[in-house]
């Protein structure tokens, strides 16, 4: 795994200001890459609730996603955000062409189980990541976390 993960603006263009990429991640046993783009809330001393998801190319930009759409995350967060007066701050981590193995938790391709290795650089190096770049404390966090899986599957935790 690439052990230096830095961070720029995902983009010049306006209606990406907010957003942010990593440079290439290289997972080395399976050679691919995975990226880490997360959306910063106009707020940031103030995160009342934090969603990490997997496909994160699908969720801003739909010039990255698989299927030319997108969950448009970033306007219905805002909304909500204006409408409840809370903040957001969403990561997400970008696929690969083995993505199929790197989320798969049953073992099949030499008995290793990439899918705990993906879950541990996500909770070990990349959050950690993002903390360090926007200055904030995880582990002092209270409020929710969501875990999006792709576009179907979604499990909420309530602290």
């Amino acid at each position: 795994m690439t052990a230096n993960i830095t961070f720029s603006k995902y983009s010049e263009d306006k209606k990406f200001n907010n957003l942010y990429i990593s440079n290439k991640i290289m997972d080395e046993i399976l050679e691919e890459s995975n990226n880490i783009i997360f959306r910063v809330p106009e707020n940031l001393e103030k995160i009342d609730n934090l969603i990490l998801c997997f496909d994160g190319q699908n969720l801003f930009d739909p010039s990255t996603s698989h299927f030319g759409t997108i969950f448009d995350l970033d306007k219905i967060i805002r909304s909500f955000e204006n409408q409840n007066n809370e903040n957001f701050l969403i990561i997400g981590i970008t696929s690969n062409s083995k993505r199929q193995i790197q989320y798969n938790p049953y073992p099949h391709e030499k008995e290793i189980n990439f899918a705990s290795i993906h879950i541990d650089n996500i909770v070990s190096k990349f959050l950690p990541s993002v903390s360090n770049f926007l200055d904030i404390k995880f582990d002092s966090f209270i409020g929710n976390y969501f875990l999006v899986l792709g576009y179907l599957l979604v499990i909420t935790v309530w602290y």
